[in-house]
Order: C-alpha cells, then structure tokens, then sequence
C-alpha cells in the first residue's frame, strides 16, 4: 500500500503521515482491495473491490480521474479501468469495484492504480489465485435393460477450501428418458461430500451418454461443473409363453385354447397366434388364426384356434408371432396332443363306444344278480339243516 501526501504547487512526497508545506494537501490512499471470490476459476468473473480514502488531515479533495488493474511488471496488460469516477472531499472514501477475469489457472501478481488529478497515482498490490477446482463428481449406474426403468448416483464431494451452497445437481442424457433428474441441497462443507439418486429408462440399447451437472455457489458466486459418463444398456429380452393350453376334440379337429403370456418386461405390440401348417396338421375354421393385439409386461390374452390333425399327430405347432420395437418376431410353440384326450373324445362320439359301456355295464349286473341267488340259496340251506 502507498501512502501519498501531495502539496498542490505539484511537488509530489511519499510518506506515512502528511507533510506540511505552504498551500493545501491531499493525503490519500488505497487501504484496501477485495477479492471475490478469493479463488477465481478461470474464465469466472472476479472483482476486486478497492476502498479509495481522502483523510481528513487533507486540506484539498481529490478528483478520482481514472481506477485501473494492470500487471505488477508494467507494459500495456491491463486487464480493467474505470474512467471519471468522482471527487472525494477530506474524510471521506469510495468503494470502487472493478471486475476482471482470467483464462487459465496460475497465480496473478497486480497492481491497483488509482490516478488524480495533478499527477497523483495511488497503487495497491493484489495477488490472485486463479485455480481450476470444483468439487468432484462421481457417477454411477445400474445395469440397464432398453425400456426399463434403472437408478444411479451422483456423488459430490467438496474438496475446495471454502463451503458450498445452493447446490442443484442435474441429470441428463442421450436416447435415455429422465424419470428422476435433479435433486437440491442446501450447502456441502469443505472436505464433505454428498450423493443424490437419479432414475433413467433408456430408449433402446447400446451405449449412451449421461451428463450430471452441479450449480452451486462459493463465496457469493455462482458455478457450473459437468461431468459425463458411459452407459451401457441390454437389449430386452422378450418372449412370449403359452400358458393354460386346453385341448378338446370337436368331430374331426381340434380347439385349441388358451392364454399368450408376456413374460418380459415391456409391453409386446400385434401379436398374432396362428397354426401352422405342417405334414399332418391344418389350421382348421372357425379360428386359423387369432388376433391377440399388445399384451402388457407381465400381463396375458387369452386365444382360440382350430386343427385338423393326421391319427398319428402328437403335437400341434403353434406359431406366435409380435413387435418388439417395430420388428417382427416369431416364434413356434408346439402343443401336445394326448393319447387320452384322443382316445376319450372318439370313444364318446362313436357306437362302439357306447356298446363297450353297455356290455361292462350289463356284465357287472348279471354279476350282481348271481351273487344274490346264491345269498339265498345258502340261507335256505342253512335254515332247512
């Protein structure tokens, strides 16, 4: 800091108290300059604030002409100035601000220079800190599967040697839809750290980019810090099941009926459940084929469908067929034909069949009728001895 006392006739002495000479004097100083915030980032504003004072041992006021911030070792680096500031009167001071920035990190070594009239400069010398620090950010995610919901974390952690506040931590991310994308907190002490959830659905699979941006404040200004990682997302596995298959014979074909369940985990688009035609099996009417539509994750439709079988058929083959994110997918179910479902549904529609139950019917009456007679006759014995 300089002191300077100035005797108006334009002799200029520096020293620590006012010198008195003949005329009238100013003796003024910069006893101060602020910086905020004390560590700037580079390309972050910083002001420096300097307090100007005309003491009130001054016998003259002093015209502030021009306030500048240039580089301790001179040359034409300036960084700031202020023109055409003001009069200060004896006993009195200014707060002047001047706002600069710098575009990399490295200690800045400057000077404050306050030019009056007459000739009078006033320097102040100001060392700044121009450092590259955020807090630190730590992304993580959960496995991914395409159209399924998952969660992550984002991980703040104050290394700086100031406390943070208004922090707001932002989420977001390319081909992935955002369920839950931002979370606040009041302030992060120095040296602690804090981690807020988000939840993504990705929208196919692959790899995919998720950027987390934090905002927050440090000594009254404002900062921005993002950080961006790499998803990897699966490609859903989709099937579809065919549960609580019921096979009746009606004359000479089959129904066929049952449920096509969605065992996945997104919803199946136009499913079509069909017969398909192979040696010995037909699609039959009134049903060859059955329009399920779009069956929900974890969710079922039932069908109905007709066969004409060969008597040496087993199984009939099903084909299901579906959308999964605007492809077609097919796949082939085969449905078995039991020997005693057969066997049981011709023996009800045909005449030996019922004779067969007429002669095991009159077989176990005769029977019946016997076993009586000799009841009685064995009685009548008995009773006559």
């Amino acid at each position: 800091m300089e002191r300077l006392t100035l005797v108006l006739t334009g002799v200029i002495v520096i020293a620590s108290l006012a010198v008195p000479v003949a005329g009238a004097t100013i003796d003024a100083s910069v006893t101060d300059v602020e910086v905020a915030p004390s560590t700037p980032a580079p390309g972050e504003s910083v002001t420096l604030t300097a307090t100007i004072k005309n003491r009130a041992s001054s016998t003259s006021a002093l015209d502030v002409q021009s306030v500048a911030v240039r580089s301790a070792g001179g040359g034409i680096n300036e960084y700031a100035r202020v023109r055409n500031v003001g009069r200060l009167s004896p006993g009195t001071s200014l707060d002047l601000p001047l706002t600069i920035s710098f575009d990399s990190a490295g200690q800045r070594d400057l000077r404050v220079i306050v030019y009056g009239n007459n000739g009078i400069e006033l320097r102040y010398p100001v060392i700044v800190d121009v450092e590259e620090q955020h807090p630190q950010l730590d992304i993580q995610a959960n496995e991914s599967v395409e159209g399924v919901e998952s969660t992550g974390t984002v991980t703040v952690a104050n290394g700086l040697s100031s406390d943070i506040s208004n922090v707001r931590v932002t989420v977001e991310g390319s081909e992935v839809e955002m369920t839950e994308k931002q979370s606040v907190l009041a302030s992060l002490a120095s040296g602690e750290s804090a981690t807020s959830e988000f939840g993504f659905r990705p929208e196919s699979a692959g790899r995919h980019n998720v950027t987390a941006t934090v905002q927050y404040s440090i000594e009254g200004t404002s900062r921005t810090v993002s950080q961006t990682t790499e998803i990897r997302t699966k490609r859903a596995k989709q099937s579809i099941s065919l549960t609580g298959i019921d096979v009746t014979r009606e004359g000479e074909k089959f129904q066929i009926s049952g449920s096509a369940s969605n065992i996945g985990t997104s919803d199946i688009e136009s499913v079509l459940v069909s017969v398909k035609s192979t040696d010995g099996v037909d699609p039959a009417m009134p049903n060859r084929e059955y329009f399920v539509g779009t069956i929900p994750a974890s969710d079922f439709v039932s069908f109905d469908v007709y066969a004409r079988t060969d008597d040496s058929t087993s199984a009939i083959p099903l084909e299901v067929s579906y959308l999964i994110n605007g492809e077609r997918q097919q796949q082939t179910i085969p449905v078995t034909v039991a020997d005693s479902t057969r066997d049981q549904q011709v023996g009800s529609t045909t005449d030996g069949g019922m004779s067969g139950s007429i002669a095991i019917v009159l077989g176990a009456v005769i029977t019946l009728a016997v076993g009586v007679i000799i009841v009685i006759g064995w009685r009548s014995q008995r009773d006559g001895s």
